[in-house]
């Protein structure tokens, strides 16, 4: 059987995933991608001569092993699901109906276990972010919950730690200018109220030469 030509490719997820990198590093995680799906897991020596040389942002799509080999989950996920769907086509033994019914259940099966991979992913995403977040916060799943009813939040997700980290740089800011630097909401409020949103512009100083 020949190798697969062709793979899912959700683009707004990836939109998503890469819209922190650079059009370098949106290039090399594309082709580690294209390789994964075409040759398994990599090596890290086959990792590098893509690459060329370590960067974290493509890095930190990848895990390892424990055979010491790199892939990238998503796309592990994505080749499983369109083999088996696949599969589910060419299955012999049955016919009509029960073939169109058994390939349903099969794309089905494969579609909930991505969406709950995916789910997991963006949990863990949110819990970076709401562990370092100093105000009153409940657990992860009641926050991530109230957080997922913005029709946005697949966008805003990735947003929320650098915010959060601008935040708190602007109240050092305003503490050492002895100006009032407000209480952190708590959580569930900060989310309601899209506060990652803020204006936190620390001014640039202004100086004065008089020679």
């Amino acid at each position: 059987m020949s190798k697969d030509p062709a793979v899912l490719l959700y683009t707004s997820d990836f939109l998503t995933g890469t819209m922190f990198m650079t059009d370098e590093e949106v290039g090399q995680y594309i082709r580690l991608l294209c390789a994964q799906h075409q040759r398994g897991r990599l090596t890290e020596k086959e990792i590098l001569s893509i690459i060329k040389s370590y960067d974290s942002q493509v890095m930190e799509k990848i895990v390892k092993d424990k055979t010491g080999k790199y892939y990238n989950k998503r796309m592990e996920t994505e080749i499983y699901k369109r083999e088996n769907y696949c599969n589910s086509r060419s299955h012999k033994g049955l016919s009509g109906r029960k073939k169109k019914n058994h390939t349903k259940i099969v794309r089905e099966s494969y579609e909930n276990r991505t969406e709950n991979e995916n789910e997991n992913d963006n949990k863990d995403v949110f819990n970076s972010f709401r562990t370092k977040y100093k105000g009153t916060k409940r657990g992860n799943n009641t926050e991530f919950a109230d957080f997922k009813k913005h029709k946005d939040w697949k966008m805003v997700l990735p947003l929320l730690e650098d915010a959060f980290n601008k935040q708190v740089e602007y109240r050092k800011y305003l503490k050492s200018k002895r100006k009032f630097c407000p209480e952190w909401k708590n959580l569930k409020t900060w989310l309601h109220n899209r506060c990652w949103e803020e204006e936190t512009t620390i001014p640039e100083e202004v100086h004065y030469d008089f020679n």
